[in-house]
């Protein structure tokens, strides 16, 4: 396996290079690549060197196209059982997925071909429920290729979970007295606290538990309710 450049001249005598990732796959069988970048191909070297040695590398002259693998996907489906509905259902996805993405190998499909499906299903007049209900069901379509080592990665997921983290990262930070009582609020509602809410109330007071969402006036009012 290696990355290595190449430089020919055209019949205009003009000098162009590119660069060349080489390797052989678990099966024997050799595959070329070539990127503008070196930087380009460097990343694709360490991750066919990853996967190849994970054995879940797929080249892409032997990768399935999306459409495909919907096939294999319904076909799945069936023979565990799903119901009608349920299949329907799929199928109905697959009339969305398709027309952008059918003839896209696996192995090529990026989490940006996911967002940019994701775009054009909204601008489409699509609700955010149903969007979502498409692409759960393309990481689906994607997943049971994987289980059959036809595609070493799942875009969707991928793309999911840095989503989920990027928003992690760009959560405010909580303020307190306006997010979260005050200390001496805190003490006020311990105060007031009895029965089943206190112990909730202290676990959340000393541990920091879904402090978030303690409101101070309705814990109150309702440890007052239960007075009276």
């Amino acid at each position: 396996m290696s990355v290595r450049k190449r430089t020919w001249t055209t019949r205009k005598d003009e000098v162009r290079t590119a660069w060349v990732v080489d390797y052989v796959d678990r099966q024997g069988d050799r595959h070329i690549q070539t990127f503008s970048l070196k930087k380009d191909a460097v990343a694709r070297h360490d991750e066919v060197k990853v996967d190849v040695r994970s054995g879940v590398h797929v080249a892409a002259s032997k990768s399935l196209t999306v459409s495909e693998a919907g096939e294999i996907w319904i076909k799945a489906g069936e023979l565990d059982g799903l119901e009608a509905g349920t299949l329907l259902q799929y199928r109905g996805h697959l009339k969305h997925i398709l027309p952008a993405l059918g003839r896209v190998k696996l192995s090529d499909l990026t989490t940006a071909d996911v967002a940019t499906l994701s775009d054009t299903l909204r601008k489409g007049g699509m609700s955010p429920v149903m969007t979502n209900k498409v692409l759960v069901s393309l990481g689906s379509l994607i997943g049971e290729a994987q289980s059959r080592n036809l595609v070493a990665r799942n875009v969707v997921r991928e793309g999911r979970r840095k989503k989920h983290n990027g928003d992690a990262r760009h959560k405010r930070k909580l303020k307190i007295g306006a997010d979260i009582p005050e200390p001496e609020e805190i003490t006020a509602i311990l105060a007031n606290a009895k029965d089943r809410w206190r112990p909730l109330l202290l676990i959340a007071a000393f541990t920091g538990v879904c402090t978030e969402n303690l409101n101070p006036d309705v814990v109150v009012m309702k440890s007052a309710k239960d007075r009276m």
